[in-house]
């Protein structure tokens, strides 16, 4: 399987929070707290598969199945294609976090199935915004690598979020 998502230039998180929350005053490391918050929304994004920016994504799959799950909760499925060749024949069920597409043609264990949906990002998850401004903290903090014992704290915190 193999992803591949087109983020909008969003967060959920300020530059003004994150500056907030380290205790600095305006101005001071904006271009190094500019890359962390990016890296600190994916890093949680991925861990716990809710998304918080609007985003295109394009999941391929290689094999037989008839089920496919996406990652995100999506809001619109733009397209299924099965060795690059457009399908209608599919229903897709977007209520779950993750939904999955269920697809009705016959699928051989070479095809390639592509599909692409499109997710809207949930801006507004108290705690999981917490967890990208802790996380983005931390690294601020520590730029040489996260101990392992911050590293289980933040995962610990983000896969309650996800349950």
């Amino acid at each position: 399987m193999s992803i591949i998502e087109t983020n909008s230039t969003d967060s959920p998180i300020t530059l003004a929070q994150m500056q907030a929350n380290l205790r600095l005053p305006d101005g001071m490391d904006e271009d190094l707290l500019n890359r962390l918050i990016p890296a600190a929304t994916h890093y949680c994004e991925l861990v716990t598969n809710i998304a918080t920016r609007n985003k295109t994504v394009v999941a391929t799959y290689i094999g037989p199945n008839t089920l496919y799950d996406l990652k995100y909760k999506a809001a619109t499925v733009t397209t299924v294609k099965i060795n690059n060749v457009a399908t209608t024949n599919f229903t897709n069920y977007l209520g779950g976090n993750p939904g999955y597409v269920q697809i009705d043609d016959t699928i051989e264990a070479s095809d390639i199935v592509q599909i692409t949906y499109t997710v809207t990002g949930i801006t507004t998850h108290e705690a999981l915004n917490e967890c990208i401004i802790a996380y983005a903290s931390a690294l601020y903090n520590n730029p040489e690598g996260l101990s392992e014992m911050d590293m289980r704290r933040i995962n610990f915190r983000l896969r309650t979020i996800s349950q």
